[in-house]
């Protein structure tokens, strides 16, 4: 019974180490997705601030042509740093954000990923063994 329930503990630990792993390569697929598809546009970095470990980057971009009825929109410039401050730079847009193409991020995401499915395979060829 002991041991019944000790495999058990072990499938799921590996189910959650699997699911975890797929996570983080899903959202590594999603930022390749937001940084590749969309409008593209030009935007400028107007100013940085100190979020945590890393900057939120704000700017402005203009959708559409402003003859044409377009607008000016104020907003989220993803992966800018504060290096861009002042400069304009390629975007493309998704929304009221605009994401800055980069593979640092989702690279970040696979290797994570991929070490979380190592440990969980790792960790059920490690499970022991039932006697027939």
């Amino acid at each position: 019974m002991l041991a019944a329930m000790t495999t058990r503990r072990q499938i799921i630990g590996v189910v959650f180490l699997v699911l975890i792993g797929l996570g983080f390569i899903g959202g590594g697929v999603y930022q390749i997705w937001q940084q590749r598809t969309g409008t593209e546009a030009q935007a400028t970095v107007r100013s940085c601030q100190q979020a945590r470990r890393s900057f939120v980057c704000r700017g402005s971009w203009t959708t559409g042509s402003l003859l044409e009825g377009g607008r000016v929109v104020l907003g989220i410039i993803e992966g800018a740093t504060r290096d861009d401050i002042d400069k304009t730079i390629a975007v493309r847009l998704h929304g009221e954000r605009a994401y800055v193409p980069s593979l640092r991020v989702p690279i970040i995401f696979f290797v994570l990923g991929a070490a979380f499915l190592v440990g969980g395979v790792v960790s059920l060829r490690q499970r022991p063994r039932r006697n027939a």
